[in-house]
């Protein structure tokens, strides 16, 4: 068990129809307590990284174009953990 998560992640999304939410719930399924899910709400820190990623926008599409996009979402959840928190990326 990890007292503290050894870094917090905020995900943001302009005209959200669900992509941050799809990627907040990824992040807490596959790295547990290893990192912190922020609100949804941009703070500013200096010396922070910041990364943007454009996803299509599923809002009005069917269920196979929200999956292939929660895929997409999911790849780079990975992506992230991978780097931020390695030992949760086993």
């Amino acid at each position: 068990m990890v007292s503290s998560p050894l870094a917090s992640v905020l995900f943001v999304r302009v005209h959200n129809a669900g992509r941050s939410q799809m990627a907040a719930g990824f992040l807490t399924h596959l790295a547990g307590e290893l990192i912190e899910v922020c609100g949804d709400v941009r703070p500013v820190f200096p010396g922070r990284k910041y990364l943007d990623r454009d996803l299509e926008d599923p809002a009005g599409q069917g269920v196979e174009a929200v999956r292939t996009i929660g895929g997409e979402i999911r790849t780079l959840v990975e992506g992230l953990i991978a780097e931020a928190a390695p030992e949760a990326a086993k």
